[in-house]
């Protein structure tokens, strides 16, 4: 995992970070704290946490926007999805519970 190499085994730091950097996409201060471009940051850290797990989500993103037409739709549902999938791949409870702290952080901005 591309957060182990640059933590030195300390996971708790990365996940902590990456989860401010999704903070700070989706209520950027030079943007008056409304806009930005969180789900993109999310999909990146989903990858350098695990990129099977990112793969699985651009895929499920990626078939819920071209059959329902609805980008919020697919944000929705890649918010909800990772925590089950960091779940069945057997992460930590510290990267579950950052995984629910950006869907709860990404949810209301796409209802």
């Amino acid at each position: 995992m591309l957060v182990n190499l640059f933590f030195l085994g300390i996971c708790f730091f990365g996940y902590y970070a990456g989860v401010g950097v999704v903070i700070g996409h989706n209520y950027p201060v030079f943007l008056g704290f409304r806009g930005g471009k969180g789900i993109a940051a999310t999909v990146g850290l989903l990858i350098s946490v695990d990129w099977r797990i990112g793969l699985i989500i651009i895929g499920m993103m990626t078939v819920i926007i071209f059959v329902s037409r609805y980008v919020s739709l697919g944000s929705i549902v890649m918010a909800i999805s990772i925590p089950i999938l960091m779940a069945i791949f057997s992460y930590r409870s510290v990267a579950v519970h950052c995984s629910w702290m950006c869907a709860y952080g990404i949810s209301p901005i796409h209802t």
